[in-house]
C-alpha cells in the first residue's frame, strides 16, 4: 500500500518532467555552423553544405590558389551562401590580394626596385572591395570594422608603393630639392592623367621663358624660377596643365628639382608622346647659349639613374623636337643628348658644344659656386654668354612651345 502510493505521488512530477524535456527538444534550434568571425583553423570535417555552412575555402591557407577557389565560389555555390557568408568571401579574398601586394613590395624595396602597375592595381582593387563592404547593411560589425581597418591597411601600402617608385626613380648621390622646398602649387588633380605601364623614355627640354628670373647661384632665385616654369604651365592662355609638365628640373648650377611627381604622366611631349615619358626640363635657352659643366654632369647622373631604375635604353633619350616642331632643348644642348645616345652628331654646333661627361670627366664647374651666374635683365637679353637664362625667347622670337 504504501509502495502504491509512492507511486501515484511521483506519476505527476515524472510526467511534468517529461513534458518539459519533449518542450525543450521541440524548441530547440538547429545547431549552428561556426561564426562567421572565425578565421583561421577552421577544420574541413566543420564544412557542411547549407547556406550556412563553412565554405571549403576557409579551411585553406593563403595561396594564390584559394583566392581562385573564392572567386569560383562566389560564381558558383556561393550564390546560394549566406549574405554573411558571401561578404566573408568578398573580405578574404581582398585581405589575400593586400597581403601578396605587400609581400611583393617588401621585396622590390629590399632589391631596391620599383613597384610596376600590377602591385598598385592590386591594392587599388582590395581597397574598393573593402569599402564594398564597410557601406554593405548585411554585414556584421566584426566584418565593418575589419573591412575599415583594411582600407587603412591598402592606403598605408599604396603610399609606400607611391615613395619606393619616387625614391628607386630619384637620382642616386645627390640632393633633390623637393617640391614643398621650393614652393609648388598644389596640382589640380582633376587635369593630371595616372601614368599607365612602365616609363621607357625620357625626354630632355629648355625652359625658354620669355621673362626669365634672374639667377645669381642662389638656391632662393632658382626655386622662383622653377615656380615661374610652372605657373605658366598652370596658367597658360591655351592650355592650363594641372601642375609643371616635366618631371624633374635642373638649374645651371647642378641643383635638381622634384617636379611633377612620377605617378603622373607628364605634359611635356605633345599629346600621346607624353605616355611613359619622363620628362626633364634643363633651366635657360640652350639655342642661344651653353649649358655649363655642373649642369650636364648632373643631367648625365639623373639620365643614368632614371635609365638604371626604368631599364630605359640610351636609344630612348629623345629631344623635345622630336616630338614636334619646336627648337627645344636647343641645339647646344641637342647635340649633347645626340651623343650622349650614341648619334654621330657633324654640324657647326655639335662640334662646340661640351661632351657627356662620361666621354670626358676632366670639366670644371662641378659645383654651385664655380657655375658661371647668370646676369640676365627682365627683358630676358643677356650680358654674358657663360650662364644660361631661365627663358629667353628662342631665334624665331617666340617662346620655346611645352
Amino acid at each position: 500500500m504504501t509502495c502504491a502510493r509512492r507511486t501515484l505521488t511521483r506519476t505527476p512530477y515524472a510526467s511534468l518532467l517529461i513534458a518539459a524535456v519533449a518542450l525543450l527538444g521541440a524548441c530547440q534550434a538547429p545547431k549552428k555552423p561556426l561564426p562567421v568571425e572565425v578565421r583561421e583553423g577552421v577544420a574541413s570535417s566543420q564544412v557542411r553544405h547549407d547556406p550556412d555552412a563553412v565554405p571549403a575555402w576557409m579551411a585553406e591557407p593563403l595561396s594564390w590558389e584559394k583566392l581562385q577557389h573564392i572567386e569560383t565560389w562566389l560564381a558558383t555555390d556561393g550564390q546560394s551562401a549566406s549574405r554573411e557568408w558571401q561578404i566573408e568571401a568578398e573580405l578574404e579574398l581582398n585581405r589575400g590580394r593586400a597581403e601578396f601586394a605587400r609581400r611583393d613590395l617588401n621585396a622590390l624595396r629590399a632589391k631596391g626596385g620599383a613597384p610596376d602597375q600590377s602591385l598598385t592595381t592590386r591594392l587599388s582593387t582590395a581597397r574598393v572591395g573593402f569599402v564594398a563592404v564597410m557601406s554593405n547593411i548585411d554585414a556584421t560589425p566584426g566584418q565593418r570594422r575589419r573591412a575599415e581597418e583594411s582600407v587603412k591597411a591598402c592606403d598605408n601600402l599604396l603610399a609606400e608603393a607611391r615613395r619606393v617608385n619616387t625614391a628607386a626613380a630619384t637620382p642616386q648621390g645627390m640632393p633633390i630639392v623637393a617640391r614643398a622646398a621650393w614652393g609648388a602649387r598644389a596640382p589640380i588633380l582633376a587635369r593630371l592623367d595616372k601614368a599607365q605601364g612602365p616609363y621607357r623614355r625620357i625626354t630632355v627640354h629648355h625652359s625658354a621663358e620669355p621673362n626669365p628670373v634672374e639667377l645669381d647661384g642662389t638656391l632662393k632665385t632658382s626655386c622662383e624660377a622653377v615656380r615661374q616654369i610652372q605657373n605658366a604651365h598652370m596658367n597658360g592662355a591655351k592650355t592650363q596643365y594641372g601642375d609643371i609638365g616635366y618631371h624633374f628640373v635642373i638649374d645651371p648650377y647642378g641643383r635638381v628639382f622634384e617636379a611633377r611627381k612620377l605617378e603622373w604622366q607628364g605634359a611635356h611631349a605633345s599629346g600621346d608622346h607624353n605616355q611613359q615619358n619622363i620628362g626633364i626640363c634643363m633651366i635657360g635657352n640652350f639655342e642661344k647659349e651653353k649649358p655649363t659643366s655642373a649642369m650636364l654632369d648632373t643631367l648625365e647622373k639623373t639620365i643614368e639613374s632614371l635609365q638604371a631604375a626604368h631599364k630605359i635604353p640610351r636609344s630612348e633619350i629623345y629631344l623635345h623636337s622630336e616630338f614636334r616642331d619646336t627648337e627645344c632643348p636647343g641645339e647646344h644642348m641637342a647635340a649633347w643628348v645626340r651623343r650622349f645616345r650614341g648619334i654621330k652628331d657633324n654640324t657647326a654646333k655639335a662640334q662646340q658644344s661640351p661632351e657627356p661627361a662620361s666621354a670626358s670627366k676632366k670639366q670644371a664647374g662641378t659645383t654651385p659656386a664655380a657655375a658661371p651666374k647668370s646676369s640676365a635683365k627682365s627683358s630676358g637679353k643677356s650680358t654674358s654668354k657663360s650662364a644660361p637664362k631661365s627663358g629667353a625667347k628662342n631665334s624665331s622670337g617666340k617662346p620655346a612651345p611645352r
